[in-house]
């Protein structure tokens, strides 16, 4: 009986949240147009999910994402814009384009080119956790293995 209620309590206690698909949004103003999409950090994006976007708490537009969970929209408010994806399915990502009055062309392009990086940063993240996760339930075990190596040796 102690052994069942020990292996529960081990289990209670190396249990954590699932991570299964950390969601991501980019998203860019281009000119007079908002243009941006999701991704999932393991891979793949979020189609035919819906989005919206904010500012002020106000709601300025509203969709669904594409085949390649992409979309667009006209920007129609020089303040702050959040635009929210929702896959309805516990995964909400956010992403602010800043107030700008016209954004250069050249910061657009500068943008589009580090997005990869960012997003290689997010899958990076998601995979040293892990490692970290993994590597402290074999130090438990070794310490434990240790344990009852020296409490053998001394019977």
């Amino acid at each position: 009986m102690k052994r069942i209620a020990c292996a529960i309590a081990v289990t209670l206690m190396l249990g954590t949240a699932a991570q299964a698909h950390k969601l991501g949004v980019f998203a860019t103003a281009e000119g007079d147009t908002i243009t941006g999409y999701g991704f999932f950090v393991g891979g793949g994006n979020p189609a035919h999910v819906p989005w919206t976007a904010t500012s002020n708490g106000n709601e300025i537009a509203a969709g669904e994402t594409d085949d390649e969970g992409r979309f667009a929209f006209d920007r129609t408010t020089e303040a702050a814009i959040e635009i929210t994806i929702d896959t309805e399915e516990g995964h909400i990502a956010f992403a602010t384009v800043d107030a700008a009055t016209t954004e250069p062309d050249i910061t657009a392009q500068i943008e589009r080119a580090i997005q990869p990086l960012r997003e290689d940063i997010l899958r990076l993240e998601n995979r040293l956790r892990f490692m970290d996760i993994l590597s402290a339930v074999f130090l438990i075990i070794g310490l434990t293995g240790m344990a009852l190596w020296a409490r053998g040796r001394n019977k």
